[in-house]
């Protein structure tokens, strides 16, 4: 089975990202998520990310870059287990406008840094693989912002 979607990064220069808090809306046992979401069928990578934005912050930033597509093979708990999964990465500077957004899907906004995020465990199932390219290639998304 394959699975396409759309997530956003907010990072700032020093490596301050802006996460959802799953709580109950966990899907694999993942304890952060990014903002984004399933790509139906017909839609395009971005128009996705746009709607799944409205629908789980009711913001959408004037800055959005695509950045890069990676795929993966899931191995979470749950309905997604053993899919191929395609993510478009999409990223956005961390302003202080998102950082009070009002969160409509998850439990809420978690402010942290690539590095806590990469010694944690709060991402699972393949899904840490974005934060390891985002380490990786810090300069080059910062050129982006």
């Amino acid at each position: 089975m394959k699975k396409q979607s759309s997530v956003i990064i907010f990072i700032d220069c020093e490596g301050n990202l802006l996460l959802q808090e799953r709580g109950s809306y966990s899907k694999g046992g993942e304890k952060h998520g990014y903002f984004g979401g399933n790509i139906k069928k017909g839609e395009k990578p971005k128009d996705a990310l746009i709607r799944e934005l409205k629908e789980e912050l009711n913001y959408v930033p004037k800055k959005i870059k695509f950045w890069k597509k990676v795929s993966f093979l899931c191995t979470a708990e749950g309905k997604y287990n053993n899919f191929k999964v395609t993510v478009y990465i999409f990223v956005s500077p961390l302003t202080k406008r998102v950082e009070k957004a009002k969160v409509y899907e998850g439990e809420g906004l978690i402010k942290t840094t690539l590095d806590e995020e990469l010694e944690s465990e709060n991402f699972t199932g393949g899904y840490e693989i974005i934060l390891k390219e985002i380490k990786n290639h810090f300069a080059e998304v910062l050129e982006l912002l």
